[in-house]
């Protein structure tokens, strides 16, 4: 029970909003991020915007805040600064690793240290999995470079957490408790691109200008990252780290030197798992954050709506590089439309999410403000909000979000159980059982 005078943070009411929407008068919900120091802090929750105070957040990069917003009391659960808390102090650690990584030709490495970060981020979601909905934004006050590598780890252990049957099933030589331990994932996923700080300035150049996943300069950076990790974290951190572009379909690299000489490139079940969830995870951020490597700049390739990345995400050909089981689990966990985000329905109405079902991402719950974006006033009577569960009202669907028009990007299932993630792992259990019931008798 928390002393008389105080409140919990994590009962607060937030509602996100767009900086360029933001106006005098609100209230921090939550602390701003410094958008170029890990760890700094901009603006403190609580504190009451003005003029002066917006436009010197839009000049520094701040996208987006959370404030204060009466009457969402049912969005707090999404909020939790204990997840944030944990993230943060992960990203902090990232930041100096890979500040190192860029200076130094030797890089020691505190395993120990990274695995305890991963270790506090999984208990602080495993306390409280509704704020897994938010998590995929977390990182997005800070440094590119840190951000991608932050983002891929949060969405790394949350895929992963939903994938504990498949680690068991794809890790077989394990006990099942040391096949579902993602300390190694995580760690994995915290350095995974560390080598791209060691690629010719060239070809980083012009990886930041124009993405070329064939260019044989950039390509070097899985190898020049394991020649870094190699011998300092767990093994399965480092295969990580190396084959984190492999694909699903066989098209990735680098390719695997076999005994006869012959170059043989990985596919499908070859891949370890957790490379194969890490993949997934990185092809997500760099669809939502393009400027994401060393030296890349984000107001030249700004960041796209999360709606558009994972339209991206789930078409040909990048939907047949990911383990199908695996890109289930990431619908899973990245709402489209992430509770607390101002949306605007059919209608022009200005509304605000507060729920969503994976089996239909891009048709949330929402609740129309009746006082738009404008916090309401406590002291008269509140509006009645009309709530529409997209899923029903067919009619209706959300036309912008994050100051894009999003009707472009909307996607649905082309089955009921296209992303029904348990029903695909139970069919899975079943499959496995049956075979089992086929084998003749010992």
């Amino acid at each position: 029970m928390l002393p008389a005078g105080l409140y919990a943070p994590w009962s607060v009411p937030l509602l996100r909003v767009p900086i360029v929407d933001a106006r005098p008068g609100m209230v921090l919900g939550l602390d701003i991020p410094h958008p170029s120091l890990a760890g700094g802090v901009l603006l403190r929750r609580n504190a009451e915007l003005d003029d002066r105070c917006i436009a010197r957040l839009a000049e520094m990069g701040v996208r987006e805040i959370c404030i204060r917003y009466p009457g969402l009391e049912h969005l707090a659960k999404f909020h939790d600064p204990r997840v944030m808390s944990t993230h943060r102090k992960l990203v902090t650690e990232l930041a100096g690793v890979l500040d190192a990584g860029m200076v130094q030709q030797h890089v020691e490495l505190d395993y120990w240290t990274y695995k305890r970060a991963v270790a506090d981020v999984l208990e602080a979601l495993m306390a409280n999995p509704a704020a897994a909905a938010l998590t995929s934004d977390l990182a997005s006050g800070d440094t590119p470079n840190v951000r991608h590598h932050g983002g891929v780890c949060m969405l790394s252990l949350l895929m992963a957490l939903k994938l504990d049957y498949y680690l068991i099933r794809e890790r077989p030589r394990m006990p099942a408790a040391a096949a579902k331990n993602l300390a190694a994932l995580g760690v994995g996923a915290m350095l995974h691109d560390i080598g791209m700080a060691r690629i010719a300035p060239d070809a980083l150049r012009r990886w930041n200008l124009s993405p070329d996943e064939s260019d044989p300069a950039w390509q070097e950076h899985v190898q020049l990252g394991h020649d870094v990790v190699s011998g300092q974290i767990d093994p399965a951190a480092a295969g990580i780290v190396l084959h984190h572009h492999q694909h699903w379909d066989g098209t990735g690299f680098p390719a695997r030197k076999e005994l006869s000489g012959e170059s043989h490139r990985l596919r499908g079940s070859e891949i370890h798992v957790f490379a194969r969830i890490v993949a997934a995870a990185e092809t997500l951020q760099r669809l939502r954050y393009p400027a994401h490597a060393p030296g890349a700049d984000d107001r030249l390739r700004p960041p796209r709506p999360t709606v558009a990345a994972m339209h991206g995400l789930l078409r040909t050909p990048l939907s047949s590089r990911i383990d199908p089981l695996v890109l289930k689990a990431l619908v899973t966990v990245v709402p489209p439309f992430a509770p607390g985000t101002i949306v605007t329905i059919t209608g022009g109405r200005t509304a605000a999410v507060v729920e969503w079902s994976p089996l239909d991402p891009c048709r949330p719950v929402v609740e129309v403000l009746p006082t738009g974006i404008i916090p309401p006033n406590r002291t008269g009577r509140e509006p009645q909000r009309e709530r529409i569960d997209l899923r029903v009202s067919e009619d209706v669907q959300v036309c912008e979000a994050e100051g894009h028009d999003t009707t472009p990007w909307l996607f649905q299932p082309r089955t009921p159980q296209e992303f029904d993630l348990p029903l695909a792992t139970r069919t899975m259990d079943n499959r496995a059982l049956g075979d089992l019931s086929e084998r003749p008798a010992a």
